[in-house]
């Protein structure tokens, strides 16, 4: 009995796994890690994590285009699927300990129904062609949910499931710019990702205020940052503006933020650092804070 728990098999020219199936069966029973990244597999069957041990596969970047509902897979926490030709997807109905899903740059139209994945907390679904998201397909427990690079044009509606949200990507839709209360109900939001979406004015960030520690939101066309949208970002430790055509910083506010690191407004047209001349302490102070990052 082998006591092998890695196997990497990635990169090679594996067309089928209906032979190493039968024989993880008995030869590899503690099987743990799994990874056959970079194959020529197309097809996955579905007892193929049969030997009850496997806690990650990996299957990324084969040309894989349907994954059945795995028969047995009780032990599987971690999967990465992306990088194949999946239009729709159901295979992790029986995986109840799964925790970690990626199914990014396949050709997925609708949000998978994952709400038997009680435990599921991380989705990865960039490069796809999904418009919207069903909230009742959303795990109990998701608390990372990455749509970048989809085919959204309004802010997904996610109803209850707002307030478990920790991690939410939407960049590179075509959002344009988002209702100014789009935040409300995000209770638990920490780390937004609205990069190149089209914006040219902020919405309300401070409906999330207390829990948002990265605001991203560079490659957009936002000429003026909002002062009223932005109070009570207690939280903020990142701010990334790089990229879009601000002319001024609000140095004054920023120096409320007592929790901020970096500030980055590369690649804007600052000339005005909107700085009072009777206030050189707070000129110096947030001076310091983007100096000292931006470099």
């Amino acid at each position: 009995m082998s006591a092998l728990e890695f196997l990497d098999l990635g990169w090679n020219s594996i067309q089928s796994l209906v032979n190493f199936t039968d024989s993880t069966k008995s030869i590899l029973p503690n099987l743990k890690n799994l990874k056959l990244t970079g194959n020529q597999i197309s097809l996955v069957q579905k007892d193929l994590l049969c030997n009850k041990s496997v806690e990650t596969l990996n299957l990324h970047n084969n040309g894989i285009g349907v994954i059945p509902p795995f028969s047995c897979c009780e032990t599987l926490r971690v999967l990465h699927v992306g990088m194949n030709m999946l239009t729709s997807f159901n295979g992790t109905y029986f995986c109840p300990e799964l925790t970690y899903l990626e199914l990014q740059n396949n050709l997925l139209e609708m949000f998978p129904d994952l709400s038997r994945n009680s435990k599921l907390n991380f989705i990865y679904l960039h490069g796809n062609q999904i418009a919207s998201v069903d909230a009742s397909s959303i795990p109990a427990l998701l608390t990372g949910l990455k749509l970048k690079n989809n085919n959204f044009t309004t802010f997904p509606d996610l109803a209850d499931k707002k307030s478990q949200i920790e991690t939410l990507d939407l960049s590179e839709n075509h959002l344009g710019d988002p209702p100014e209360n789009i935040l409300r109900g995000y209770t638990s939001l920490k780390h937004l990702y609205l990069n190149n979406i089209g914006m040219t004015k902020l919405f309300r960030l401070s409906h999330a205020g207390d829990t948002l520690e990265t605001v991203e939101i560079k490659y957009n066309s936002i000429h003026i940052l909002d002062e009223s949208m932005m109070p009570g970002m207690v939280a903020l430790k990142v701010w990334d503006l790089r990229n879009n055509l601000l002319t001024s910083v609000p140095f004054d506010l920023l120096s409320t933020y007592t929790v901020l690191e970096k500030m980055d407004v590369r690649g804007n047209q600052i000339s005005d650092l909107g700085h009072s001349e009777d206030d050189t302490s707070t000129y110096e102070v947030c001076f310091f804070v983007i100096y000292c990052n931006c470099i």
